[in-house]
């Protein structure tokens, strides 16, 4: 069961006059619609922040993939130069340090 916390808070004589009007009109008391408006704003808030989060975590991805391609298009233009291909070589990575089939 989730228990419900009691929070104090300090506000300006001119907002709590305005939460007691509010309070009459709606016929709901000060506490319940202080708890509707904080929970509203810490739910916007928190919305917020995760799309921020979400946003530079994305900006972080971007940066890395295209890091990486551009590492795979410099290999790509070091290859098709001709200068790393050695066909003598090419299969070297299918055998150990004693030629034998690895």
């Amino acid at each position: 069961m989730v228990r419900d916390a009691t929070l104090v808070v300090e506000l300006p004589s001119d907002v709590t006059a305005s939460l007691s009007r509010l309070a009459t009109v709606t016929r709901r008391g000060p506490s319940a619609l202080a708890a509707d408006a904080i929970t509203d704003y810490v739910t916007r808030v928190e919305a917020d922040t995760a799309a921020h989060l979400s946003e530079a975590e994305w900006q972080v991805e971007k940066e890395r993939r295209n890091a990486f391609l551009r590492e795979i298009l410099k290999e790509a233009r070091r290859r098709s130069s001709g200068e790393a291909f050695d066909a003598a070589r090419s299969q070297d990575f299918l055998y150990d340090e004693d030629g034998l089939p690895g």
